[in-house]
């Protein structure tokens, strides 16, 4: 199981919310920002689980696959899987994870794990 100590990554969980753009025909745009009610930034554990290729709208995308494990607290039953995850790397770069799985994991470590992923075009 994962142990406090394990939990040396820092990342925000960000939640989207959408706006009209007059300009273009009224296209939503979709911002993202830490929800209210919740921390600005949180510990985490990460891993790395996979990579690949494929192609998207004629296009070589490529994706790779990373599980966040956070201490489980009351305010993460409001994650939601259209939620992201913004994680600065040592370089000072932020990367963009995007949920697409959560798990609460019981027990005597309460921890929720979220599966993301992130895509080289974002």
């Amino acid at each position: 199981m994962i142990g406090v100590g394990q939990l040396d990554t820092k990342i925000q969980v960000q939640s989207p919310s959408t706006t009209a753009n007059p300009q273009y025909g009224g296209i939503q745009d979709t911002e993202y920002d830490t929800p209210s009610g919740t921390p600005d930034s949180v510990w985490a554990y990460m891993i790395w689980k996979s990579g690949r290729e494929k192609e998207e709208a004629d296009q070589m995308t490529g994706e790779t696959i990373v599980e966040f494990y956070i201490r489980w607290e009351s305010y993460k039953e409001k994650i939601q899987p259209n939620w992201r995850i913004k994680y600065d790397d040592t370089a000072g770069t932020s990367q963009y994870y995007y949920i697409e799985k959560i798990q609460h994991i019981d027990g005597r470590h309460k921890i929720t794990k979220l599966t993301a992923t992130q895509k080289d075009n974002n």
